[in-house]
């Protein structure tokens, strides 16, 4: 065996496996269980389904609808706090929270968006928006299109082209089953409301 065949070898008997151990022990070290609940500032009541998202990562998670969470994270790691209509918070996982698990509050607070005013005026009269409403313009390609899309031959087509959702299938087997086999087993019941019915029974009186 040649020294090189032995060096490899001895490398990958006794000094590989030291190496794993070591960069698994210190990935281990630098791992962190973030537990936290997300209120709102002005209220300080739970915020539900907000969104906990690792920066620079496709990580994440969300608030339940008591606005707890938890994640685990490296430190270093950066986390950020958004809900619709709330200014997003970051956070930063630092040295300071080595050991298993940590727990945080994190506080949101309302986002004021401010839209530009919109003046809404009536018309003086009826007369005058029925003359407007009739006189404006039309975009007779946009009408044909949209004849074009309503046309019942081509959504007939489409229909019976287009695959069942799992619900309209479910729906489907339910009804069937449900005509198949409801009268399994018992009599079949009387047609008090049937017309054709109360003629045989007549007839069959006179008989």
């Amino acid at each position: 065996m040649s020294l090189c065949l032995r060096t490899l070898t001895v490398f990958a008997l006794f000094i590989f496996p030291l190496l794993v151990r070591a960069q698994t022990d210190g990935m281990k070290d630098s791992l962190v269980q973030i537990n936290g609940i997300v209120v709102s500032a002005d209220s300080s009541r739970p915020m539900p389904l907000v969104s906990v998202s690792v920066v620079g990562t496709r990580r994440g998670t969300l608030t339940n609808e008591n606005g707890l969470f938890g994640i685990v994270v490296l430190i270093g790691n950066e986390l950020e706090f958004s809900s619709v209509g709330y200014k997003s918070k970051r956070f930063t996982v630092t040295s300071s929270f080595k050991g298993s698990q940590h727990d945080i509050v994190q506080y949101l607070e309302v986002d004021t968006t401010y839209l530009a005013p919109t003046v809404i005026k009536a018309y003086p009269s009826r007369r005058q928006f029925e003359r407007d409403f009739v006189n404006a313009p039309v975009n007779t390609q946009a009408q044909d299109v949209a004849k074009e899309n309503l046309n019942p031959d081509m959504l007939q087509a489409l229909q019976a082209s287009t695959p069942k959702s799992a619900s309209e299938m479910t729906g489907a087997t339910l009804r069937s089953n449900a005509e198949k086999y409801h009268l399994t087993g018992q009599v079949p019941p009387m047609k008090v409301l049937d017309v054709v019915t109360w003629i045989k029974f007549i007839k069959s009186l006179k008989h």
